[in-house]
């Protein structure tokens, strides 16, 4: 255990500096607000009614797209509500719906639904016209029960498998042409431990490729890499901050803010009825909502879309409407956000590629480990005592900041061996971490003290040899006298 801290202490001090670069720079302001703009919709079945939305997407040019869930159609309407088109009825073929769910667009504006009781995935253009589908009734590769949402980054596509409690990974390469949904990995099973689900419900990624997932029925977040390394979590059952009922979507803004859309309890209880904001950490920011049918009011908020602007548009179930929340202008002047000394010492530099290769080794190693998360959140408490004064010092002073740069150079360096090596076991860890740890300490205090021995030596002998030279001479001349 001893040695095992020791591995530790010596590479989350470099790579806990990197995880404030992610952390820090990317929190909210305190003061992130958003007020009611306006509204569309009502119960039924004719344009622009509902019965029962469900997913929310927004394609290239504002169009918004609403999977009218019981009336089994996708809507189709402009930014401010005006209606445009639908396309879709009850059924089981090309471009048919069973209770349609989440829905996404994405870089070519095709349109991807969530077709939940026909255990498929549909794909359509931006017209209604079908393209393919996929998927099946089960609980093999590619097959679902009950598909509530999918999300769409980096040429791949996350699918909620909600009835199997997985998460469900498939190619999808933005191309018009292209294939999708080749399977390429699945996690999750039923339960309530770290990367288990109880019926987990929306999906969505960050700006880093971080996966979150709504695992509604445990009332709670969880955060995921993109491989489903199981990273953190946040939530529990309850009306305080932080606290969820049952919850329908998890969306992120342009800042990697989390909007959680927090519907009743299960007990009915409708004290929540609110989207509550959080940092990517989960820490709570703020919230707004209460139970109701007025202006920024919800009964069962559904899906959350988040425009370009970091508007909002929530999806209103009970109420069968969409209200739109604009943020509100802060108009007070905010400090610059300050980054880690370290990411601000080699911006711009040819050592920030190995700063980014280095955070990969701490997403992959060091939070993969128990004590590794342990004891980064005891670091970073005490980091903020003194990160943002040494990042001031850099920006204020040129001259520190190299120095600053060349003494974490050889660090650095010695860190970066953790890129080239297969750790898949706590004894490869300690071997290598040891190794790093002895790297470091002769770079850092061993050669140092040999070299400064040796020029104290080098100097007594050269003051000795002159002292000498000195009373030599005197003697000689003396001598001549």
């Amino acid at each position: 255990m001893i040695m095992r801290m020791m591995f530790i202490l010596s590479v989350s001090i470099v790579m806990a500096s990197l995880f404030i670069t992610t952390t820090y720079a990317n929190a909210a302001p305190d003061n992130i607000q958003h007020e009611y703009a306006y509204k569309w919709g009502s119960s039924g079945s004719g344009n622009g009614e509902f019965d029962g939305p469900t997913g929310i997407a927004m394609d290239s040019i504002g169009n918004v797209y609403v999977t009218d869930s019981s009336n089994h159609r996708i809507q189709k309407f402009a930014s401010d509500g005006t209606y445009i088109t639908q396309w879709g009825s009850f059924g089981d073929g090309e471009g048919e719906f069973d209770r349609p769910g989440g829905i996404f667009i994405d870089c070519n504006d095709q349109v991807y639904v969530a077709d939940r009781h026909n255990h498929r995935l549909q794909k359509f253009n931006t017209d209604g016209e079908f393209i393919e589908q996929w998927g099946s009734f089960g609980d093999g590769e590619g097959e679902f029960k009950l598909p509530s949402d999918i999300v769409i980054m980096d040429a791949v596509m996350y699918v909620a498998d909600l009835g199997n409690h997985r998460i469900q990974k498939f190619t999808s390469d933005c191309r018009f042409d292209a294939q999708d949904g080749l399977f390429l990995l699945e996690w999750g099973q039923h339960g309530n431990n770290d990367g288990e689900f109880n019926a987990p419900i929306a999906v969505t990624r960050d700006s880093t490729g971080n996966v979150y997932v709504a695992d509604s029925a445990n009332n709670r977040i969880q955060v995921f890499t993109s491989d489903g390394t199981y990273i953190t979590q946040w939530g529990s059952s309850g009306s305080n901050h932080g606290e969820f009922g049952f919850i329908p979507d998890v969306a992120i803004d342009s800042s990697d803010n989390v909007y959680v859309s927090d519907g009743e309890l299960w007990n009915g209880n409708p004290n929540n009825n609110r989207i509550q904001v959080f940092t990517s950490d989960g820490t709570y920011i703020t919230q707004w909502g209460s139970f109701g049918d007025g202006e920024g009011e919800f009964d069962r908020p559904g899906d959350v879309l988040i425009d370009d602007s970091d508007n909002v548009y929530v999806i209103d179930g009970g109420n069968n409407r969409i209200q739109v929340f604009k943020v509100v202008a802060d108009t007070e002047p905010k400090p610059p956000k300050p980054i880690c000394p370290i990411a601000n010492a080699v911006l711009d530099s040819k050592l920030a590629p190995l700063v980014q290769e280095l955070r990969e080794t701490r997403d992959n190693v060091i939070l993969k480990t128990e004590s590794g998360n342990s004891f980064m959140n005891t670091f970073l408490a005490l980091y903020y005592t003194f990160g943002p004064t040494i990042v001031h010092w850099e920006n204020e002073n040129p001259v520190f900041k190299e120095m600053v740069k060349i003494t974490i150079t050889p660090m650095l360096a010695s860190l970066s061996i953790l890129n080239y090596v297969d750790i898949d076991s706590e004894g490869k860890m300690l071997a290598y971490g040891i190794g790093v740890i002895l790297l470091n300490i002769g770079m850092y205090f061993i050669a140092p003290s040999i070299a400064l021995n040796r020029l104290s030596k080098k100097f007594r002998k050269n003051q000795l040899d002159r002292k000498n030279h000195t009373h030599i001479q005197k003697t000689n001349h003396r001598k001549e006298i």
